[in-house]
């Protein structure tokens, strides 16, 4: 049987040596040898939750970390200050990103006031709808953009009602 505690060129450690060596292995410190401080789980978490950009997840998480970190003398300060920089970010690009595409969609339906000559194939409806034709009134009325000057003229059947049921009797 070969001994486990043998050195690379076959010579047997002491029998203190191999004490120490299971004593280790079992978890025990030796003499001298202190262990790392350990990182803080809600640290790591703050930081890969910053890096998944979850936002105010990661602000959360590391304000909880930075807070237990004073307490505990544990490591991870800086993986919970990135992770709440990161979180940060996210928010503040999602909350730009919300503001332009709000302000966009609220341009375009202010923007795209369409009138009669701005669409050739809603023009048509408009010129059918304006001679009487009810049917193309209603068309004009769902095939429009809201809040147009063609939907509002489709909804009235071309200024003849006050827009509150179908021209056609049918639609």
């Amino acid at each position: 049987m070969t001994d486990p505690y043998a050195s690379p060129d076959g010579q047997t450690t002491p029998r203190l040596a191999r004490s120490r060596v299971a004593r280790c292995a079992r978890g025990g410190r030796l003499p001298g040898i202190t262990a790392a401080p350990q990182t803080d789980r809600l640290a790591v978490a703050a930081l890969a939750a910053g890096l998944i950009q979850t936002g105010p997840v990661a602000i959360v998480l590391g304000i909880v970390a930075l807070r237990r970190l004073s307490r505990s003398g544990r490591e991870g300060r800086g993986l919970a200050s990135v992770g709440i920089i990161l979180g940060g970010l996210t928010t503040a690009l999602v909350a730009v990103f919300a503001i332009v595409v709000g302000v966009g969609v609220l341009g375009d339906i202010d923007g795209l006031n369409l009138t009669h000559g701005d669409d050739t194939a809603l023009d048509q409806l408009w010129d059918r709808c304006e001679v009487g034709d009810m049917e193309s009134c209603d068309d004009l009325f769902r095939a429009s953009i809201f809040g147009s000057e063609y939907e509002d003229f489709g909804k009235t059947c071309g200024h003849r009602t006050l827009g509150t049921e179908w021209c056609a009797p049918e639609s």
